[in-house]
């Protein structure tokens, strides 16, 4: 949550229902206004049903106030990334009424009020005198919050919800813009390839794509290009282990490798490219 962006958002003149989904987009943005919440989570922050927030969506980037910096993609962890801009929204004119630390210390002051007044009734010589006992004893609560919950439901109120998970790695496309890849996907490359450092490969996709600019993916084909790669390396982690489990039964003859008949040799093959548009 970027307390900077959030400000701003307050600060804005927008309609109710407008403003409220802007500022769940805030709650998750950094301090550049990068966020990537789903659809579903806004409607549930602000109690607004999906297809509403889809449609206020619409018009704060009709507005400038949201860009969308990237489509959400097919997989778990790619939801669409956006940029909140609040700079180009119109501001709330000044408010002249009393400031909220005023209001504050007014209601804190009234809460002693009763006591300071007959402090100074006594002061001026006038005798206490204590009032007559009611016969109902069975006095009814005020239903008026005491300055003690005022001050405990303010506290509440300023809880906000953690940050959204920052992404691990970026991974460079050939229209220039970043594939974000958050942790979510990386939680599930690493249980559908169990013998790949999966951390370790999206640094050495990042620096072949760096060092290829020319055979960069568009974004729709990085998740192949990703997954390919991934399932390479499991097949080559898994050919590796068969091979040597084997070394024990070969003999080696002019660099070949022959298992019981002399005249089958077992080459190693070159590495496969990965070669997704």
């Amino acid at each position: 949550m970027s307390v900077k962006v959030m400000s701003a958002v307050w600060e804005l003149d927008l309609p109710q229902n407008q403003k409220l989904v802007l500022l769940a987009f805030a709650d998750h943005a950094d301090d550049d206004g990068v966020c990537y919440p789903s659809v579903g989570r806004i409607a549930w922050k602000t109690g607004v049903s999906e297809r509403q927030v889809q449609r206020i969506v619409k018009k704060l980037r009709a507005a400038g106030l949201v860009v969308l910096l990237r489509h959400a993609q097919g997989g778990r962890g790619n939801a669409a990334v956006y940029q909140v801009q609040p700079q180009k929204g119109v501001k709330l004119s000044p408010f002249a009424g009393m400031s909220d630390i005023g209001k504050a210390l007014s209601e804190s002051k009234g809460c002693h009020s009763g006591q300071e007044r007959v402090t100074s009734s006594a002061e001026k010589g006038d005798i206490a005198v204590s009032p007559e006992p009611s016969e109902n004893h069975h006095t009814k609560p005020s239903e008026k919050p005491s300055c003690a919950e005022r001050s405990k439901t303010d506290h509440s109120a300023q809880q906000v919800s953690p940050p959204a998970p920052a992404a691990v790695i970026e991974l460079p496309l050939n229209d220039g813009s970043q594939h974000v890849v958050l942790p979510e996907a990386v939680a599930e490359w690493k249980h559908l390839y169990p013998a790949v450092d999966v951390m370790q490969e999206l640094r050495n996709m990042r620096g072949w794509l760096l060092a290829n600019r020319e055979k960069r993916k568009t974004r729709r084909g990085i998740e192949r290009f990703i997954n390919a790669w991934l399932a390479k390396r499991q097949d080559k982690a898994g050919t590796e282990g068969i091979n040597a489990g084997r070394k024990g039964d070969r003999r080696k003859t002019g660099g070949a490798y022959h298992s019981g008949d002399p005249t089958r040799t077992y080459e190693r093959e070159p590495d496969l490219v990965v070669n997704v548009p």
